[in-house]
């Protein structure tokens, strides 16, 4: 009795180690139904999906140097036209030093004149004295030396005092050059038609403004972009295209480039990272404000053969699905390529046509 026993309990451990080894008859739940669809050559490919918005052409506005505000010609919201002011600085030191600046270069230039035709005239009587004393007989050799000294030392003067001037010259007109390359940047204009959207201040005149700190933000509504949340240069490079979904319509787009520093800069201070695009072909339907989704597709394929992602099964051994041979269910051991929520790629296992369950 107890052999009879031992061989019955090994008997089951053999077989349910068998059932564990095997997949499980595909059963048909209660409920539920199961339909075939056959396996067809189809286009793949897999679609990442971005939030992100329409937005126009931002331009920020600030002076190259530090100053006072002396006009502030727009307010908050305000539509311009290009071409138009928006801030004036205050010059008027600037202005006052500049003429100062023209004085002395205009007198430096007359009194220079005049000391040239002095020292023109005290070099030809030294001439004159030299030529007399070489033709008095006899010759005093020891007078003609001195008079050549004298001669010398006066070249040497005019010389001097020439580069002298001509140095003092040029720093004026340096100094006055990069005044009115100043004065000449005191006003920001517009150089578009849009409107004012940001200020970063509460500016008004008798304000002080530090250099490159901006002042202002204009947008640009005919020049539009979507911006997403940021997307790596690397995937979009590796992208089989890139298109924005917005309203109906579906749009191609160009990443812009990115600036490395600025990129490097934000995330430094922890801002969060965006990504921006040009429109290939906008049209009138795009609006600022839009919402906007952005499709990155990749891992495409043009001739692959698919069937239903739900009409595959997982085992340790890989993936698998039924086929109907004969009209019975077969399970099919398959491999599998680019994978998407509703297709699979299939690579070997599987014929175009062949039928293979799907549940609803």
């Amino acid at each position: 009795m107890k052999k009879w026993m031992a061989a019955l309990f090994c008997l089951v451990l053999c077989a349910s180690r068998a059932l564990a080894q095997q997949p499980p008859e595909l059963m048909e739940p209660v409920g539920v139904q199961l339909n075939a669809v056959e396996a067809y050559v189809g286009e793949i490919s897999k679609i990442a999906v971005y939030p992100a918005s329409v937005i126009p052409y931002v331009e920020e506005f600030f002076f190259a140097q530090e100053g006072v505000i002396d006009e502030l010609h727009v307010a908050l919201g305000q539509m311009v036209k290009a071409g138009d002011p928006l801030v004036t600085l205050d010059t008027e030191s600037e202005c006052e030093r500049a003429d100062e600046l023209r004085r002395e270069i205009e007198q430096l230039t007359i009194n220079g004149g005049y000391e040239d035709e002095l020292a023109r005239i005290d070099l030809a009587i030294l001439d004159a004295e030299l030529r007399a004393l070489e033709k008095q007989e006899p010759v005093d050799q020891s007078a003609v030396l001195l008079k050549q000294l004298d001669v010398e030392e006066k070249k040497l003067e005019v010389e001097l005092a020439t580069g002298l001037r001509a140095l003092s010259l040029r720093q004026l007109r340096d100094e006055l050059e990069a005044l009115e390359d100043e004065i000449s940047q005191n006003v920001l204009y517009a150089p578009f038609d849009g409107r004012v959207v940001h200020m970063s201040g509460e500016w008004q005149p008798g304000s002080y403004v530090s250099a490159y700190a901006p002042l202002l933000y204009l947008t640009d509504d005919t020049r539009l972009f979507v911006q997403s949340d940021y997307i790596s240069s690397a995937t979009l490079n590796a992208a089989h295209a890139v298109y924005a979904c917005i309203g109906a319509q579906s749009y191609a787009l160009s990443a812009t480039p990115v600036d490395e520093k600025r990129y490097l800069a934000q995330v430094l201070s922890g801002e969060k990272l965006m990504r921006q695009f040009t429109v290939d072909n906008p049209d009138d339907q795009l609006a600022p404000g839009q919402y906007a989704a952005v499709c990155v597709e990749s891992s495409y394929q043009a001739d692959a053969l698919l069937v239903p992602s739900n009409a595959l099964y997982t085992a340790d051994s890989g993936r698998y699905l039924y086929v109907m041979e004969d009209g019975v269910r077969v399970r099919r051991d398959v491999k599998v390529g680019v994978a998407t929520d509703w297709y699979t790629q299939i690579t070997e296992g599987l014929q175009e046509g062949e039928l293979v369950y799907v549940k609803e």
